[in-house]
This record gives C-alpha cells, sequence and structure tokens, in this order.
C-alpha cells in the first residue's frame, strides 16, 4: 500500500516564472482582451530575453514571441482568418479525437 503526505504550500515558496514567460502570457492576455496596444508594448522586451539559437526554453520564447507579432499584425491589418475551418476539421474527425 502506498501512502502519500499531503502537505500545504507556503505561498512565500512558490517558485514564480522567470519573466520572459510573464511577458508571453501577459501579451497573450492583452491579444485575448482585444488590447492589441499594451501587447504591442509588451513584446519588444521578449526578444532582449529569448534567443533563437539559446537553451530550449529561450527558443520556444523567441519562436512564440514571432508568432505573436505576426498574429497581432494580422488582427490589426484584418487579415486573420482560422487555420483550421470546420469544413477542415469534419474532414479530418481523427483530428477531433473522433
Amino acid at each position: 500500500m502506498i501512502t502519500r503526505s499531503i502537505t500545504t504550500t507556503n505561498p512565500s515558496s512558490i517558485i514564480e516564472p522567470p519573466k520572459v514567460v510573464r511577458l508571453l502570457l501577459q501579451c497573450t492576455e492583452c491579444i485575448a482582451m482585444d488590447n492589441l496596444n499594451d501587447a504591442s508594448d509588451l513584446l519588444p522586451e521578449i526578444p532582449a530575453m529569448s534567443q533563437l539559437f539559446g537553451t530550449s526554453s529561450e527558443r520556444v520564447a523567441a519562436y512564440f514571441a514571432d508568432v505573436l507579432q505576426v498574429h497581432i499584425t494580422n488582427l490589426c491589418l484584418g487579415t486573420y482568418s482560422p487555420l483550421a475551418t470546420s469544413s477542415w476539421l469534419s474532414q479530418r474527425p481523427h483530428v477531433l479525437g473522433q
């Protein structure tokens, strides 16, 4: 029989995510709330903390920032369209796990 001890976490012992992760999340939240000005202000800070040829986390942050920049640009220009339309998904039931 396996038993586990349950301990409560002390709020001061919770590890904060790196600043680049917080910026990425703040930027995506601004985009989700259609606050593109704030998202555009946050975005330039991210490449300073990430590198395309750095560690795996730095690369993910750099690629994510690039995608967010393209997304913001498309939203501003009105050229955004979903990648997967309902007709595309209906032709590929395995995508939805059906």
